[in-house]
């Protein structure tokens, strides 16, 4: 098995799981240390709400799409994306 196709039976599997989870997990949001991206786009072909934005080569969250599912900040071998509470309004 390829590296690829190892990454997208990740994705799938954990997308699966996060998806099944939604009812029981808090909600998060996220934050990029644009410092630390260095573009790979891992997080963007992970997030399943297309929230990830890549602007002039780095990272970026649209915050009203984000689901808080946190795969971004599992994916990232970086550490550029941290995970936040989510403020109640």
């Amino acid at each position: 098995m390829n590296r690829r196709t190892f990454f997208n039976a990740a994705v799938a599997l954990l997308s699966g799981f996060y998806e099944a989870q939604a009812s029981k997990r808090k909600r998060y949001t996220v934050k990029v240390l644009p410092y630390r991206c260095v573009g790979c786009m891992d997080c963007r072909r992970i997030c399943p709400s297309d929230a990830v934005r890549i602007i002039r080569g780095k990272a970026g969250i649209d915050s009203e799409s984000c689901t808080g599912c946190l795969l971004c900040v599992s994916v990232c071998s970086y550490g550029a994306i941290e995970r936040c509470e989510k403020k109640e309004a």
